[in-house]
C-alpha cells in the first residue's frame, strides 16, 4: 500500500499534499500498529515474568519441606550411630535388642483394642462360638 502513495506522488496526478496525507497516515498506522505489538510483547513478558517468580516460589517452598525432612532424616540417622555396639560387653542377642529397640515406640506399634465394655452389635459375632451378642472375652464357651 505504501507502494502505490508513493507512485501516486511520484507520477504528479492530482494533489500531492492529499497524497502525502494519505502517507503520513498510513505511516502513522503503521507506528500504532508497532506500538500495539510492543505493547502486547510487553504485556506478554511481564505475564511470563510473573509466572516464572511464581514457580521459582513454589519451588523454593517445596526445598524447604525438603530441608526439614533431610534434618528429620539425618537427626533419626544420628540417633542410631550414638549407639556404640562394638564397645558393649554384651551378648550378640543383647546387642540386637539394644540396636532395634533404640526406635521402638510403644505409641507407634501398640494398637489400642476397641472398647469391650459397650455394648455389641447385633451384627458382630464371636469368633470362638459363632453366635451374636457378646464380645470373645465374654465367651462361656
Amino acid at each position: 500500500m505504501l507502494a502505490r502513495v508513493h507512485r501516486y506522488i511520484r507520477c504528479g496526478v492530482g494533489c500531492c499534499r492529499t497524497r502525502l496525507f494519505l502517507l503520513r497516515q498510513l505511516m502513522l498506522k503503521e507506528d500504532l500498529k508497532e506500538k500495539r505489538r510492543q505493547q502486547e510483547w510487553k504485556q506478554r513478558e511481564a505475564e511470563l515474568q510473573e509466572e516464572l517468580e511464581q514457580l521459582k516460589r513454589e519451588w523454593k517452598r517445596q526445598e524447604a519441606e525438603l530441608q526439614k525432612k533431610l534434618e528429620q532424616f539425618k537427626s533419626t540417622a544420628l540417633s542410631r550411630k550414638q549407639i556404640d555396639l562394638t564397645k558393649m560387653k554384651k551378648t550378640e542377642e543383647e546387642k540386637m535388642m539394644k540396636l532395634y529397640t533404640a526406635d521402638y515406640s510403644p505409641s507407634k506399634w501398640l494398637k489400642v483394642p476397641l472398647k469391650q465394655s459397650e455394648p455389641v452389635s447385633l451384627l458382630s459375632v464371636c469368633r470362638r462360638c459363632h453366635k451374636p451378642g457378646h464380645w470373645v472375652h465374654q465367651c462361656r464357651r
